[in-house]
Protein backbone atom coordinates (compact mmCIF):
# COMPACT_ATOMS: atom_id res chain seq x y z
CA UNK A 1 0.00 0.00 0.00
CA UNK A 2 1.48 3.42 0.68
CA UNK A 3 2.83 5.96 3.13
CA UNK A 4 5.09 5.85 6.16
CA UNK A 5 4.79 3.43 9.08
CA UNK A 6 2.36 4.44 11.80
CA UNK A 7 3.40 5.58 15.23
CA UNK A 8 4.71 2.48 17.02
CA UNK A 9 4.51 3.90 20.53
CA UNK A 10 2.04 2.88 23.16
CA UNK A 11 -1.38 4.33 22.44
CA UNK A 12 -2.72 5.65 19.17
CA UNK A 13 -1.61 9.28 19.25
CA UNK A 14 -1.72 10.86 15.80
CA UNK A 15 -3.10 7.65 14.27
CA UNK A 16 -6.34 7.41 12.33
CA UNK A 17 -8.56 4.34 12.53
CA UNK A 18 -11.50 3.59 10.24
CA UNK A 19 -14.16 1.59 12.11
CA UNK A 20 -16.73 -0.09 9.85
CA UNK A 21 -19.85 -1.05 11.77
CA UNK A 22 -19.12 1.69 14.26
CA UNK A 23 -22.52 2.63 15.65
CA UNK A 24 -23.65 -0.51 17.54
CA UNK A 25 -22.01 -3.04 19.83
CA UNK A 26 -18.36 -3.93 19.37
CA UNK A 27 -17.82 -1.24 16.74
CA UNK A 28 -18.91 1.55 19.06
CA UNK A 29 -16.81 0.14 21.92
CA UNK A 30 -13.82 0.03 19.56
CA UNK A 31 -14.35 3.65 18.53
CA UNK A 32 -14.49 4.67 22.19
CA UNK A 33 -11.23 2.88 22.92
CA UNK A 34 -9.45 4.42 19.95
CA UNK A 35 -10.41 7.89 21.16
CA UNK A 36 -9.39 7.01 24.73
CA UNK A 37 -5.96 6.01 23.40
CA UNK A 38 -5.56 9.33 21.63
CA UNK A 39 -6.45 8.23 18.10
CA UNK A 40 -8.76 9.74 15.52
CA UNK A 41 -11.75 7.77 14.24
CA UNK A 42 -13.59 7.63 10.95
CA UNK A 43 -16.92 6.00 11.78
CA UNK A 44 -18.82 3.99 9.17
CA UNK A 45 -22.26 2.47 9.79
CA UNK A 46 -25.42 1.51 7.94
CA UNK A 47 -27.93 3.48 10.02
CA UNK A 48 -27.48 7.22 9.69
CA UNK A 49 -29.57 7.87 12.79
CA UNK A 50 -27.55 5.55 15.03
CA UNK A 51 -24.34 6.84 13.50
CA UNK A 52 -25.25 10.42 14.36
CA UNK A 53 -26.04 9.45 17.97
CA UNK A 54 -22.72 7.61 18.28
CA UNK A 55 -20.81 10.47 16.66
CA UNK A 56 -22.21 12.91 19.20
CA UNK A 57 -20.46 10.87 21.89
CA UNK A 58 -17.25 9.89 20.06
CA UNK A 59 -16.58 13.14 18.15
CA UNK A 60 -14.97 11.38 15.18
CA UNK A 61 -12.82 12.86 12.47
CA UNK A 62 -15.63 12.10 10.01
CA UNK A 63 -18.55 9.74 9.45
CA UNK A 64 -20.03 7.86 6.51
CA UNK A 65 -23.46 6.24 6.41
CA UNK A 66 -23.31 3.29 4.04
CA UNK A 67 -24.04 -0.42 3.77
CA UNK A 68 -20.63 -2.14 3.78
CA UNK A 69 -22.14 -5.14 2.00
CA UNK A 70 -22.72 -2.86 -1.00
CA UNK A 71 -19.27 -3.14 -2.54
CA UNK A 72 -19.89 -0.20 -4.89
CA UNK A 73 -20.55 2.07 -1.90
CA UNK A 74 -17.52 0.60 -0.16
CA UNK A 75 -15.33 1.36 -3.16
CA UNK A 76 -16.62 4.94 -3.33
CA UNK A 77 -16.03 5.45 0.40
CA UNK A 78 -12.35 4.50 0.21
CA UNK A 79 -11.93 6.49 -3.02
CA UNK A 80 -13.28 9.61 -1.32
CA UNK A 81 -11.35 9.08 1.91
CA UNK A 82 -8.84 11.94 2.12
CA UNK A 83 -5.20 11.05 2.67
CA UNK A 84 -4.11 7.83 4.31
CA UNK A 85 -5.12 6.04 7.51
CA UNK A 86 -3.27 3.78 9.90
CA UNK A 87 -5.82 1.03 10.52
CA UNK A 88 -9.15 -0.28 9.29
CA UNK A 89 -11.30 -2.35 11.66
CA UNK A 90 -14.46 -4.06 10.45
CA UNK A 91 -17.04 -5.29 12.95
CA UNK A 92 -19.83 -5.37 10.36
CA UNK A 93 -21.82 -8.54 9.81
CA UNK A 94 -24.22 -10.71 11.78
CA UNK A 95 -24.72 -14.47 12.15
CA UNK A 96 -27.47 -16.43 10.45
CA UNK A 97 -29.19 -19.25 12.37
CA UNK A 98 -31.78 -21.19 10.39
CA UNK A 99 -32.40 -24.94 10.22
CA UNK A 100 -32.06 -26.44 6.77
CA UNK A 101 -35.81 -27.03 6.45
CA UNK A 102 -36.49 -23.30 6.85
CA UNK A 103 -33.52 -22.11 4.82
CA UNK A 104 -34.13 -20.03 1.72
CA UNK A 105 -31.22 -20.87 -0.58
CA UNK A 106 -31.21 -17.49 -2.28
CA UNK A 107 -31.02 -15.82 1.13
CA UNK A 108 -28.30 -18.25 2.19
CA UNK A 109 -26.29 -17.47 -0.94
CA UNK A 110 -26.69 -13.77 -0.25
CA UNK A 111 -25.69 -14.01 3.42
CA UNK A 112 -22.59 -16.09 2.79
CA UNK A 113 -21.61 -14.19 -0.33
CA UNK A 114 -22.00 -10.71 1.09
CA UNK A 115 -19.80 -11.45 4.09
CA UNK A 116 -17.00 -12.83 1.92
CA UNK A 117 -17.43 -10.05 -0.66
CA UNK A 118 -17.41 -7.39 2.06
CA UNK A 119 -14.15 -8.73 3.50
CA UNK A 120 -12.60 -8.88 0.04
CA UNK A 121 -13.95 -5.42 -0.76
CA UNK A 122 -12.42 -3.83 2.33
CA UNK A 123 -9.10 -5.47 1.53
CA UNK A 124 -9.21 -4.50 -2.15
CA UNK A 125 -10.55 -0.95 -1.97
CA UNK A 126 -8.48 0.13 1.03
CA UNK A 127 -5.41 -0.31 -1.18
CA UNK A 128 -3.48 2.93 -1.28
CA UNK A 129 -5.28 4.21 1.80
CA UNK A 130 -3.64 2.20 4.61
CA UNK A 131 -0.07 3.04 5.51
CA UNK A 132 2.68 0.44 5.29
CA UNK A 133 2.70 -1.63 8.49
CA UNK A 134 -0.84 -0.50 9.19
CA UNK A 135 -3.60 -2.99 9.97
CA UNK A 136 -6.74 -4.48 8.52
CA UNK A 137 -8.60 -6.15 11.37
CA UNK A 138 -11.77 -8.20 10.91
CA UNK A 139 -14.09 -9.38 13.68
CA UNK A 140 -15.49 -12.90 13.32
CA UNK A 141 -16.82 -15.47 15.76
CA UNK A 142 -16.43 -18.95 17.20
CA UNK A 143 -20.01 -19.70 18.12
CA UNK A 144 -20.60 -22.23 15.34
CA UNK A 145 -17.36 -24.19 15.43
CA UNK A 146 -19.34 -27.06 16.87
CA UNK A 147 -22.00 -28.55 14.61
CA UNK A 148 -25.58 -27.76 15.47
CA UNK A 149 -29.01 -27.41 13.94
CA UNK A 150 -29.34 -24.08 12.17
CA UNK A 151 -25.62 -23.32 12.15
CA UNK A 152 -24.69 -24.35 8.60
CA UNK A 153 -24.12 -20.88 7.12
CA UNK A 154 -22.43 -19.39 10.17
CA UNK A 155 -20.23 -22.48 10.61
CA UNK A 156 -19.09 -22.23 7.00
CA UNK A 157 -18.17 -18.57 7.49
CA UNK A 158 -16.39 -19.37 10.76
CA UNK A 159 -14.20 -21.82 8.85
CA UNK A 160 -13.73 -19.60 5.79
CA UNK A 161 -12.66 -16.31 7.37
CA UNK A 162 -9.37 -17.51 8.94
CA UNK A 163 -8.23 -18.97 5.62
CA UNK A 164 -9.26 -15.82 3.77
CA UNK A 165 -7.43 -13.64 6.31
CA UNK A 166 -4.22 -15.65 5.97
CA UNK A 167 -4.24 -15.32 2.19
CA UNK A 168 -5.02 -11.61 2.26
CA UNK A 169 -2.07 -11.12 4.62
CA UNK A 170 0.30 -12.47 1.99
CA UNK A 171 -1.13 -10.31 -0.77
CA UNK A 172 -1.32 -7.08 1.21
CA UNK A 173 2.03 -7.16 3.06
CA UNK A 174 3.49 -5.03 4.58
CA UNK A 175 -0.03 -4.08 5.68
CA UNK A 176 -1.06 -6.53 8.40
CA UNK A 177 -4.28 -8.50 8.14
CA UNK A 178 -5.76 -10.12 11.25
CA UNK A 179 -8.96 -11.75 12.44
CA UNK A 180 -10.46 -11.69 15.93
CA UNK A 181 -12.93 -14.50 16.54
CA UNK A 182 -15.00 -13.83 19.65
CA UNK A 183 -17.08 -16.39 21.48
CA UNK A 184 -20.21 -15.33 23.36
CA UNK A 185 -20.17 -11.56 23.87
CA UNK A 186 -22.93 -9.80 25.81
CA UNK A 187 -24.30 -7.47 23.14
CA UNK A 188 -27.70 -6.22 22.00
CA UNK A 189 -27.43 -8.74 19.15
CA UNK A 190 -26.96 -11.58 21.65
CA UNK A 191 -30.02 -10.36 23.51
CA UNK A 192 -32.13 -10.34 20.33
CA UNK A 193 -30.99 -13.85 19.36
CA UNK A 194 -31.47 -15.45 22.79
CA UNK A 195 -34.58 -13.60 23.89
CA UNK A 196 -35.84 -14.88 27.22
CA UNK A 197 -32.94 -17.37 27.38
CA UNK A 198 -30.37 -14.57 27.69
CA UNK A 199 -30.21 -14.41 31.48
CA UNK A 200 -29.88 -18.20 31.76
CA UNK A 201 -26.95 -18.04 29.35
CA UNK A 202 -25.33 -15.27 31.39
CA UNK A 203 -25.73 -17.28 34.58
CA UNK A 204 -24.22 -20.35 32.93
CA UNK A 205 -21.16 -18.37 31.86
CA UNK A 206 -20.74 -16.70 35.24
CA UNK A 207 -20.79 -20.13 36.84
CA UNK A 208 -18.35 -21.79 34.42
CA UNK A 209 -15.91 -19.02 33.55
CA UNK A 210 -13.05 -18.72 36.05
CA UNK A 211 -13.27 -14.94 35.62
CA UNK A 212 -16.84 -15.23 36.98
CA UNK A 213 -18.30 -12.77 34.51
CA UNK A 214 -19.56 -12.60 30.95
CA UNK A 215 -17.32 -11.26 28.19
CA UNK A 216 -18.43 -7.78 27.16
CA UNK A 217 -17.96 -5.34 24.32
CA UNK A 218 -14.95 -3.66 25.89
CA UNK A 219 -13.12 -7.00 26.18
CA UNK A 220 -13.27 -7.52 22.42
CA UNK A 221 -12.43 -3.88 21.74
CA UNK A 222 -9.31 -4.15 23.90
CA UNK A 223 -8.31 -7.31 22.02
CA UNK A 224 -8.38 -5.28 18.83
CA UNK A 225 -6.09 -2.54 20.09
CA UNK A 226 -4.11 -1.84 16.96
CA UNK A 227 -1.00 -0.82 18.87
CA UNK A 228 -0.85 -4.49 19.98
CA UNK A 229 -2.11 -6.17 16.83
CA UNK A 230 0.07 -4.23 14.42
CA UNK A 231 3.23 -5.70 15.95
CA UNK A 232 2.03 -9.26 15.47
CA UNK A 233 2.41 -11.49 12.48
CA UNK A 234 0.18 -11.10 9.45
CA UNK A 235 -2.63 -13.59 9.11
CA UNK A 236 -3.09 -14.11 12.81
CA UNK A 237 -6.36 -15.49 13.97
CA UNK A 238 -7.23 -14.14 17.41
CA UNK A 239 -9.80 -16.33 19.12
CA UNK A 240 -11.78 -15.73 22.25
CA UNK A 241 -12.49 -18.95 24.12
CA UNK A 242 -15.38 -19.34 26.51
CA UNK A 243 -13.28 -20.58 29.43
CA UNK A 244 -10.26 -18.53 30.43
CA UNK A 245 -8.29 -17.96 33.58
CA UNK A 246 -8.74 -14.91 35.73
CA UNK A 247 -5.08 -14.03 35.25
CA UNK A 248 -5.04 -14.52 31.49
CA UNK A 249 -6.32 -12.31 28.68
CA UNK A 250 -9.69 -13.08 27.13
CA UNK A 251 -8.32 -13.26 23.61
CA UNK A 252 -5.91 -15.87 22.39
CA UNK A 253 -3.62 -15.54 19.38
CA UNK A 254 -2.47 -18.41 17.23
CA UNK A 255 -0.09 -18.11 14.31
CA UNK A 256 -1.18 -19.07 10.86
CA UNK A 257 1.94 -17.81 9.07
CA UNK A 258 4.39 -14.93 8.87
CA UNK A 259 4.36 -12.89 5.71
CA UNK A 260 7.41 -11.50 3.88
CA UNK A 261 6.51 -8.09 5.31
CA UNK A 262 7.16 -9.13 8.90
CA UNK A 263 9.05 -6.46 10.83
CA UNK A 264 12.15 -6.75 12.96
CA UNK A 265 11.44 -7.94 16.48
CA UNK A 266 8.51 -10.19 15.60
CA UNK A 267 8.24 -13.78 16.78
CA UNK A 268 9.16 -16.51 14.32
CA UNK A 269 6.75 -19.44 14.19
CA UNK A 270 8.26 -22.55 15.77
CA UNK A 271 5.78 -25.41 15.55
CA UNK A 272 6.34 -28.50 17.69
CA UNK A 273 6.18 -31.29 15.11
CA UNK A 274 7.83 -34.38 16.61
CA UNK A 275 8.47 -35.92 20.04
CA UNK A 276 11.08 -38.70 20.19
CA UNK A 277 10.36 -41.51 22.66
CA UNK A 278 12.92 -44.15 23.67
CA UNK A 279 11.94 -47.80 23.22
CA UNK A 280 13.62 -51.22 23.31
CA UNK A 281 11.64 -53.27 20.80
CA UNK A 282 10.70 -51.16 17.80
CA UNK A 283 8.25 -53.65 16.31
CA UNK A 284 6.49 -54.17 19.63
CA UNK A 285 6.08 -50.41 20.01
CA UNK A 286 4.92 -50.08 16.43
CA UNK A 287 2.21 -52.66 17.04
CA UNK A 288 1.14 -50.96 20.25
CA UNK A 289 0.70 -47.51 18.74
CA UNK A 290 -0.90 -48.76 15.54
CA UNK A 291 -3.45 -50.59 17.70
CA UNK A 292 -4.39 -47.19 19.13
CA UNK A 293 -5.36 -46.06 15.64
CA UNK A 294 -2.32 -43.86 15.14
CA UNK A 295 -1.34 -43.21 11.54
CA UNK A 296 1.95 -44.71 10.36
CA UNK A 297 3.80 -41.92 8.54
CA UNK A 298 7.21 -43.50 8.05
CA UNK A 299 9.19 -46.65 8.73
CA UNK A 300 12.58 -46.71 7.12
CA UNK A 301 16.04 -48.02 7.89
CA UNK A 302 19.54 -47.31 6.68
CA UNK A 303 22.42 -49.69 6.34
CA UNK A 304 24.19 -48.42 9.47
CA UNK A 305 21.57 -49.64 11.97
CA UNK A 306 19.38 -46.56 12.02
CA UNK A 307 15.62 -47.21 11.90
CA UNK A 308 13.08 -44.40 12.14
CA UNK A 309 9.38 -44.99 12.77
CA UNK A 310 6.96 -42.05 12.85
CA UNK A 311 3.28 -42.19 13.84
CA UNK A 312 0.70 -39.48 14.41
CA UNK A 313 -2.27 -39.64 16.80
CA UNK A 314 -5.69 -38.93 15.23
CA UNK A 315 -6.29 -35.20 14.93
CA UNK A 316 -2.79 -34.26 16.07
CA UNK A 317 -0.37 -31.85 14.39
CA UNK A 318 2.50 -33.40 16.36
CA UNK A 319 3.94 -36.88 15.72
CA UNK A 320 6.08 -39.31 17.69
CA UNK A 321 9.27 -40.92 16.47
CA UNK A 322 10.99 -43.98 17.88
CA UNK A 323 13.34 -46.57 16.46
CA UNK A 324 16.89 -47.84 16.58
CA UNK A 325 19.65 -45.34 17.33
CA UNK A 326 17.31 -42.33 17.37
CA UNK A 327 17.53 -41.65 21.12
CA UNK A 328 20.18 -42.03 23.79
CA UNK A 329 17.59 -41.78 26.60
CA UNK A 330 16.79 -44.84 28.70
CA UNK A 331 13.86 -46.79 27.22
CA UNK A 332 10.63 -45.97 29.02
CA UNK A 333 12.01 -42.78 30.57
CA UNK A 334 9.65 -40.38 28.77
CA UNK A 335 6.83 -39.12 30.99
CA UNK A 336 4.28 -36.34 30.96
CA UNK A 337 3.43 -36.82 27.30
CA UNK A 338 -0.03 -35.33 26.77
CA UNK A 339 -2.86 -36.25 24.45
CA UNK A 340 -5.88 -33.94 24.34
CA UNK A 341 -9.45 -35.12 23.83
CA UNK A 342 -12.88 -33.52 24.09
CA UNK A 343 -14.53 -36.45 25.90
CA UNK A 344 -12.40 -38.17 28.54
CA UNK A 345 -14.84 -41.06 29.15
CA UNK A 346 -15.07 -41.87 25.44
CA UNK A 347 -11.27 -41.72 25.15
CA UNK A 348 -10.83 -44.07 28.10
CA UNK A 349 -13.34 -46.52 26.69
CA UNK A 350 -11.55 -46.55 23.34
CA UNK A 351 -8.13 -47.07 24.92
CA UNK A 352 -9.44 -49.87 27.09
CA UNK A 353 -11.14 -51.43 24.10
CA UNK A 354 -7.82 -51.44 22.28
CA UNK A 355 -6.25 -53.45 25.08
CA UNK A 356 -4.49 -50.61 26.88
CA UNK A 357 -4.09 -50.78 30.66
CA UNK A 358 -5.53 -47.31 31.24
CA UNK A 359 -6.26 -45.65 34.59
CA UNK A 360 -9.69 -44.64 35.76
CA UNK A 361 -10.68 -41.03 35.09
CA UNK A 362 -9.21 -38.70 37.71
CA UNK A 363 -8.70 -35.05 38.53
CA UNK A 364 -6.08 -33.29 40.64
CA UNK A 365 -6.89 -32.06 44.14
CA UNK A 366 -5.28 -28.73 43.36
CA UNK A 367 -7.34 -28.16 40.24
CA UNK A 368 -4.58 -26.43 38.27
CA UNK A 369 -2.57 -29.26 36.69
CA UNK A 370 -1.93 -32.84 37.66
CA UNK A 371 0.98 -33.68 39.94
CA UNK A 372 3.70 -36.10 38.88
CA UNK A 373 2.89 -39.75 39.33
CA UNK A 374 -0.25 -40.42 41.32
CA UNK A 375 0.18 -37.71 43.94
CA UNK A 376 -3.02 -35.73 44.71
CA UNK A 377 -5.11 -37.81 42.31
CA UNK A 378 -8.82 -37.77 43.08
CA UNK A 379 -11.05 -40.40 41.43
CA UNK A 380 -13.55 -39.18 38.86
CA UNK A 381 -13.61 -36.24 36.47
CA UNK A 382 -13.35 -32.64 37.60
CA UNK A 383 -16.47 -32.03 39.74
CA UNK A 384 -17.51 -29.02 37.66
CA UNK A 385 -16.16 -30.58 34.49
CA UNK A 386 -13.90 -27.62 33.84
CA UNK A 387 -11.86 -27.78 30.69
CA UNK A 388 -8.31 -29.07 31.32
CA UNK A 389 -9.42 -30.65 34.61
CA UNK A 390 -9.99 -34.36 33.88
CA UNK A 391 -7.43 -37.02 32.99
CA UNK A 392 -6.57 -40.65 32.41
CA UNK A 393 -3.09 -42.09 32.15
CA UNK A 394 -1.40 -45.10 30.53
CA UNK A 395 2.04 -46.33 29.53
CA UNK A 396 3.40 -48.00 26.42
CA UNK A 397 5.14 -51.42 26.66
CA UNK A 398 8.43 -49.76 27.63
CA UNK A 399 6.88 -47.59 30.33
CA UNK A 400 6.80 -44.25 28.51
CA UNK A 401 4.03 -42.41 30.30
CA UNK A 402 1.08 -40.74 28.60
CA UNK A 403 -1.59 -38.52 30.10
CA UNK A 404 -4.88 -37.93 28.32
CA UNK A 405 -6.45 -34.60 29.20
CA UNK A 406 -10.00 -33.40 28.50
CA UNK A 407 -10.10 -29.97 26.86
CA UNK A 408 -13.51 -28.71 25.85
CA UNK A 409 -12.66 -25.00 25.65
CA UNK A 410 -9.11 -23.74 25.21
CA UNK A 411 -7.32 -21.16 27.32
CA UNK A 412 -5.71 -18.10 25.73
CA UNK A 413 -2.67 -18.83 23.60
CA UNK A 414 -3.47 -22.51 23.07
Amino acid sequence: MTGSPPNQHRGLNEQTVVVIGASPGIGLATARLVRALGGQVVMVARSRQRLERAAAEIRPLSTAALDATDTDSLQQFFHDLPGTVDHVISTAGSPSYLPLADLDLAEARHHFGYRIAMTLGIAKYSGGKVRDAGTLLFIGGTGSRRPGVGRSITSALTAALPALTANLALELAPVRVNLIAAGFVDTPLSASLLGDQLEARREELRATLPIRRVVGLDDVARAGRTDHVQRRADGRHLRHRRRSTAAAPLIEATHQHVSPGEQEGSIVDMALEVVVIPVVDVDRSLGFYKALGWRLDADFATGDGLRVVQLTPPGSACSVIFGDEVSSAAPGSAEGLHLVVTDIEAARAELSGNGVDVSEVFHDAGGVFHHAGTKNRVPGPDPERHSYGSYVSFSDPDGNGWTVQEVTERLPGR
